[in-house]
């Protein structure tokens, strides 16, 4: 070992001869500076082009049909949006209905869920600026989000679980809760809403 290190400093001692020196040699040049790469622009505007139902080539009548029925109470719908060709054409939100509420405090077991007040304070009011719970919509883009992610080798399979990345899961029962029963919605963990009011 000892020969190894007294080679290396023998070969750099040597290197170090060999490069001239003086302070009049010319400076050696220097390699091109790399520019930074160009802010990220997101494709998606901050505010969409509107167009009417009509210009969009829709039947101004049946589309508001639609969408009454898409905000129907008993729906459970916050927000619907109709964008066509990169333009907003139609878009409508709504908080909770009475009759949801009914429906959800009859079949609530807590104390505070049973109580109407709570449902209206915390889901009573929704416009294009709230917060809304994206159900299926967030599950469809997840499983689009997983399946580039197989195929770029950072998961394994579907099979795999959870847990591998949510490392809090790790230590309890949802250890064994594979990506597959995530996307299917068939992990057995309790449904937990986003609540304004509590932040949880």
């Amino acid at each position: 070992m000892p020969r190894t290190i007294a080679l290396l400093v023998t070969a750099t001692l040597l290197l170090q001869a060999c490069g001239g020196g003086g302070s009049n040699s010319t400076p050696s040049p220097t390699s091109p500076s790399v520019p930074p790469p160009a802010p990220f622009e997101s494709p998606h505007p901050t505010m969409w082009e509107t167009r009417s139902a009509s210009e969009a080539g829709f039947n101004s009548a049946a589309l508001d049909t639609a969408l009454g029925y898409a905000m129907a109470d008993g729906s459970f719908t916050q927000a619907a949006l109709v964008i066509k060709g990169g333009k907003l054409i139609e878009e409508r939100y709504r908080g909770v209905a009475e009759g949801e509420v009914a429906s959800l405090t009859a079949l609530s077991s807590g104390a505070t869920t049973q109580d109407p007040a709570f449902w209206y304070d915390n889901y009573g009011s929704r416009d294009s600026e709230s917060p809304v719970t994206s159900w299926s919509t967030a599950k469809s883009f997840t499983s689009v989000l997983i399946g580039i992610a197989i195929d770029k080798n950072l998961i394994t399979s579907t099979d795999q679980p959870a847990s591998d990345f949510i490392t809090e899961w790790q230590s309890d029962a949802r250890a064994t809760v594979t990506i597959e029963q995530l996307l299917d919605m068939r992990s057995g963990l309790v449904p937990i809403c986003f609540l304004q009011n509590t932040g949880a």
